[in-house]
């Protein structure tokens, strides 16, 4: 049964929120053009010769690492950064040329006059502060590079370089520009932790539970109702509270590891800015200081958050198998050995990937035998954190992607993964209007969990139409 059909007019609201997830869990189809198709294509084509550019002007830095390593090394950085800008680079392309149903169209269009120069505004902007954040690897680029073609792979490394990060800071930046009164955020935030937890949970589910649940979904015949199956409380046991303090334990390490390992790289990143940019010509301390100051703010998203965000989740894994519990990743749920072999090669081309790294590290710690070894090590190790971390979501993305063309089992699991991922995704980027409108119109749904109903009246909608 249709679900769109039970969706009423509420006065005075499009309601294009409830009508883009109705649209989600009717597999709707998805509105394309040849236009479209055109420019998913060429932007794919133009990010493999980025990375292939970017990845030959970084070739010499691992060259100091011997005969045999020195290849390996940057055929490891090289294989790595390919998986990971295609990765990236795929949730910048469906923004902005992605096919989209006509519901979300409309959702889209409902915050501003026009959807396709707001992206592209907060992609051009996401560039920049991504071009800035390179600064210290365009620097080493330019040292190793015999100096006939420093310039140029300094040129070609800074700008190619730019993909990895793009996406992560162009979603911060849309959600900075997103106007939304303390209501409406606290709503967006209590919504995507209950998805986000609810889809682990039903990952690690016993067979006969995610049947159940599978089936809970499809008697769902109205959009309430699917979402409450959807934001079903966690059934899982509570643990004692020894196991729960181990938890927390573990917790509070990979929150601990992490500040350190960024704080670190932040400040590394910073200093070698200053030095190498007096190295290479500009002997004003002013202007050495403002691009190392430009680099570190410039880095705090990606590089600080990310490494807190990665070791806080790697701490919180090692801390559920400490205390028995099972592991939330639905690529070893559903394809183990696929999962092993994959991991064993994203270890090795991670590893191999900190190769270039560790060689711009230690030639620039080598003043004393302390921070010759400690700086080099803890970079490498904040490096490693966020090449394996983002390997495994690349691999858990295929899988998930795989399973729409298996058993009908696997084609079942698949769909509520991307019911939850879509009902996620459509909650976090939708306008802040929209969602207080949801909000007013789902006050029981809401109450359940704990978020506050916001009156969509008073919700302000900026008039440069980014909410």
């Amino acid at each position: 049964m249709s679900i769109n059909y039970l969706l009423a007019e509420a006065p005075g609201s499009g309601r294009y929120l409830e009508k883009a997830l109705s649209a989600v869990y009717d597999d709707n189809p998805l509105e394309d053009d040849g236009c479209k198709r055109a420019s998913r294509r060429s932007s794919n084509v133009l990010v493999i010769v980025a990375t292939i550019l970017a990845d030959i002007a970084f070739i010499p830095v691992s060259m100091p690492l011997g005969k045999i390593w020195g290849p390996v090394c940057a055929l490891g950085n090289s294989a790595t950064f390919m998986v990971l800008d295609l990765w990236t680079a795929k949730g910048i392309i469906h923004s902005l040329w992605g096919a989209k149903t006509r519901e979300e169209q409309d959702l889209i269009l409902s915050a501003a006059n026009n959807p396709l120069c707001r992206t592209a505004a907060s992609v051009t902007t996401a560039f920049f502060i991504a071009l800035l954040a390179q600064v210290p690897h365009v620097l080493a680029t330019m040292k190793y590079n015999d100096p006939q073609y420093k310039l140029a792979a300094g040129i070609i490394l800074g700008i190619t370089g730019c993909l990895l990060p793009l996406r992560s800071i162009q979603l911060s930046i849309d959600s900075l520009c997103r106007t939304q009164e303390a209501a409406v955020r606290k709503t967006r935030e209590k919504l995507s932790d209950l998805l986000g937890a609810c889809r682990a949970a039903f990952i690690n589910m016993s067979d006969d539970d995610k049947n159940a649940f599978i089936q809970k979904t499809n008697a769902a015949h109205s959009l309430e109702e699917k979402l409450i199956v959807l934001t079903q409380p966690n059934a899982t046991p509570l643990l004692s509270p020894m196991r729960e303090n181990v938890k927390k334990a573990f917790n509070y390490a990979g929150l601990g590891l992490g500040t350190i390992l960024a704080i670190t790289l932040q400040y590394s990143g910073a200093q070698y800015t200053f030095v190498e940019i007096g190295k290479q010509g500009y002997s004003n301390d002013l202007v050495a200081g403002l691009f190392a100051a430009l680099t570190f703010v410039c880095t705090i998203q990606l590089v600080g958050l990310s490494i807190l965000q990665t070791t806080k989740r790697i701490f919180n894994v090692c801390g559920s198998w400490a205390v028995g519990g099972k592991t939330q990743n639905l690529s070893w749920q559903q394809r183990p050995g696929t999962s092993a072999a994959w991991m064993a090669l994203g270890l090795l081309m991670n590893i191999a990937a900190l190769g270039p790294n560790y060689v711009i590290w230690r030639d620039f710690y080598n003043s004393d035998k302390v921070t010759h070894v400690l700086f080099p090590t803890m970079i490498c190790a904040a490096y490693f954190s966020l090449f394996f971390t983002s390997t495994l979501d690349g691999m858990d993305g295929m899988v998930a992607d795989s399973l729409k063309k298996g058993t009908d089992r696997e084609k079942a699991i698949f769909q509520v993964i991307k019911d939850m991922s879509e009902t996620l995704r459509l909650i976090q980027e939708c306008p802040s209007r929209e969602l207080a409108n949801f909000a007013s119109s789902h006050a029981e749904l809401l109450a359940r969990i704990g978020a506050p109903v916001s009156d969509p009246s008073t919700t302000s909608h900026p008039s440069y139409g980014i909410v």
